[in-house]
């Protein structure tokens, strides 16, 4: 007769309680601490009350470490004794590790300075004669500064939205141009194929006009005793950068996105975005004024870029006046609207181009027009420059295929800038039109205010969390929070505008005394982390000749030649030309005088110095006051900064061309692989879809 004997595992007997492990006699003697003392001998008696106190002990000072350390030294701590511990089974260990990985997203991001940190901005006695790198102190009082619209006369007008697009407008969300399920279309079927660029006459249509050019900017800013006059394209780059140092780089608040996005991981903008702005500073020849232009070397005429002319005429004419913009076409062009929104903010007179209007919006009723093509033209511009993906939107939710993701890549890309150009030019919102170069899929409309919000209103107190009925009922104000996040978003967008104006003011009049009078110069612009708990801005102004000047602007608009050649040449044409233009940035260098600043920031909300990572306002009426040190920036570190930011625009401007002499594609990362898949089952979906009916819900 054999006889089997059961041992109980070990990890059964013991129970791991945070770093603590506790014998299961332990629990019991804790569960019957009730029993009354009477009919416990006293020795016994003695022995649970101090198995009592020193298991109490135990576990006060585990809470005691753990709030003592941070959450990230608490996961390394319970993970090695949890490892360690041979009485715990890998799959407890698993479970514990999910549980705290949950917690930490739970607790989410940590927006409080420790008390006993000390800024860069406070660090040196700026009021020190012995400080040679000290140069300026401001406080910056955006309540001070006023936003002007000037009225320019006999302008044409503005372009209405045909094809019954105007209803987006009014309804919230996306609107499908065809329904996937029925493949009605909601919208005039004639916007589904869109018109390739070789089949559009470009000539026909109205070239750009740089700042430098314009002359109603130009008068305009010698009549209002402005020093710098631009246009929404030019200033939207070195904005950008202004935000990011002002809000030290505040993530992007993605509450409304569904559960798909991972908020934690999406919430921060993306490397092509943060990419240094870098602008041409002339000296106009009327007057004692400058005109900012975008510095268009690293710049390359895309097929996106071409699209997107084509596909503003598309969305603002008939189908029978469009035609008229076909090659070959010899019917009389109709009449273009040229009508631009010119402003006055402090020493600046700013110009926007208006693409569309309509009377029944709030404010001056006008909008911008933006084509965005999805990601699969996006990430793989070479590829779909001589093969057209065919890439669909046909889900509203999704990691692919869908226009959530789409909005998504929007939010930590450009739509920073989308929102800049919208208030500059004294905007409602932005129309975007999504599509994949030859097809439309949908629309939707974004008015300033939801802009803002995305932007400006992450970490801005318990405005995403659930309320109970219990705070209703104490505080029925608690039900407007909502309406004070959009409020308190466009306030802060508004404030950051104008101190932003005011950096840059102050940065260029400062230029402008240390570098010789009425002088052209480059200027590059970029912020950098100090720490998660503050970024410092650093530019460097380059004095540059005309000649230079010219030869920079040209060889960007060189660019757009890229797409004539093919395989090698197409290589050799681009490596022609990386090379060329980093050795004129050498040569500039080297050879023109250069200065450079860094420049510091301290926030102070209603009087009181701010101890968050970004600047929160929490009520409508909080004042926001910003105070800015100057610095010289070490003369040894002018011309690697220089060189070494402007090199990262050319660097991305390489990775657009990196498969370019590759057929096969070996070495293409697996992301566009797998849209390139997706690009080939969306072309056998048109294919079989090709010769079906056309309904349209009128």
């Amino acid at each position: 007769m054999i006889i089997l004997r059961y041992k109980k595992p070990q990890y059964l007997t013991k129970r791991t309680f945070g770093s603590s492990t506790i014998k299961s006699s332990d629990r019991e003697i804790e569960n019957n601490s009730s029993i009354k003392e009477s009919s416990i001998p006293f020795s016994l008696q003695e022995k649970v009350t101090k198995q009592l106190e020193k298991l109490q002990r135990k576990r006060k000072e585990n809470k005691n470490n753990r709030h003592s350390s941070s959450q990230s030294d608490s996961k390394k701590k319970n993970s090695s004794v949890e490892k360690s511990n041979p009485y715990v089974p890998p799959s407890i260990i698993k479970r514990n590790a999910r549980k705290a990985s949950q917690q930490t997203k739970k607790q989410g991001y940590d927006f409080k300075i420790p008390s006993n940190y000390h800024r860069e901005f406070d660090k040196r006695d700026s009021t020190n004669n012995n400080n040679d790198k000290f140069v300026s102190l401001n406080t910056i009082q955006p309540n001070h500064l006023n936003y002007n619209p000037i009225e320019v006369p006999n302008q044409d007008p503005v372009p209405t939205l045909k094809h019954k697009l105007s209803r987006v407008l009014f309804s919230p969300g996306i609107h499908v141009l065809q329904d996937p399920r029925t493949k009605v279309y909601n919208f005039n079927p004639y916007l589904s194929k869109l018109l390739p660029n070789e089949e559009f006459d470009f000539n026909k249509i109205s070239s750009y006009i740089p700042s430098s050019k314009d002359t109603i900017l130009n008068k305009l800013s010698n009549s209002y005793g402005a020093k710098y006059y631009s246009s929404t394209s030019s200033m939207t780059g070195l904005l950008s950068q202004l935000h990011f140092f002002i809000s030290n780089f505040r993530p992007v608040n993605l509450v409304d996105f569904s559960k798909n996005v991972q908020r934690s991981s999406y919430g921060h903008f993306s490397r092509s975005t943060k990419l240094p702005a870098s602008v041409i500073v002339k000296k106009a020849s009327k007057g004692n004024v400058y005109a900012i232009d975008s510095d268009k070397s690293t710049d390359r005429e895309m097929i996106l870029s071409l699209l997107g002319h084509s596909l503003e005429r598309l969305l603002t004419f008939e189908p029978e006046e469009y035609e008229k913009f076909k090659v070959g076409s010899n019917a009389e062009i109709p009449k273009e609207s040229n009508t631009y929104h010119y402003s006055q903010i402090d020493s600046f007179i700013l110009r926007s181009q208006l693409d569309a209007y309509d009377s029944r919006l709030p404010g001056t009723g006008t909008f911008d027009l933006k084509t965005r093509a999805v990601c699969a033209v996006r990430y793989d511009v070479v590829q779909n420059e001589t093969n057209l993906t065919g890439y669909q939107l046909n889900q509203l939710y999704g990691r692919y295929e869908s226009f959530e993701s789409e909005l998504l890549d929007l939010c930590k890309s450009t739509m920073i800038k989308y929102g800049l150009q919208a208030r500059i030019g004294n905007m409602d919102g932005i129309f975007l039109a999504f599509h994949n170069i030859s097809q439309m899929f949908g629309f939707q409309y974004l008015p300033l205010e939801k802009i803002d919000e995305i932007i400006h209103s992450f970490g801005l107190k318990d405005m995403d969390r659930d309320i109970t009925i219990k705070e209703v009922q104490e505080n029925p104000e608690v039900l407007d929070r909502f309406e004070n996040k959009t409020k308190i978003s466009k306030i802060m967008a508004d404030k950051e505008f104008k101190i932003s104006i005011k950096i840059l003011n102050e940065l260029l009049s400062v230029i402008q005394k240390n570098l010789p009078m009425n002088s052209n110069f480059r200027l590059v612009l970029a912020t950098e982390k100090i720490n998660s708990y503050e970024s410092k801005l650093k530019c460097v102004a380059t004095v540059i000749t005309q000649e230079e000047i010219e030869e920079l602007q040209t060889k960007g608009s060189n660019l757009k030649k890229i797409v004539d050649f093919q395989n090698e040449a197409l290589k050799n044409h681009l490596d022609d030309h990386l090379k060329s233009i980093k050795n004129l940035n050498k040569r500039i260098s080297k050879q023109n005088q250069s200065v450079g600043y860094e420049v510091f920031v301290k926030h102070s909300i209603n009087g009181k110095y701010i101890d968050t990572v970004h600047p929160i306002l929490n009520h409508p009426n909080d004042e926001w006051n910003v105070s800015i040190k100057i610095n010289k920036m070490n003369q040894d570190d002018l011309k690697p900064f220089y060189e070494r930011e402007l090199s990262k625009k050319l660097d991305l401007l390489v990775e657009n061309f990196e498969d370019i002499n590759n057929e096969k594609d070996v070495e293409c990362d697996e992301f566009r692989q797998i849209l390139r898949l997706f690009g080939e089952k969306g072309k056998k979906t048109i294919l079989t879809e090709e010769n079906s009916e056309v309904i349209w819900n009128k």
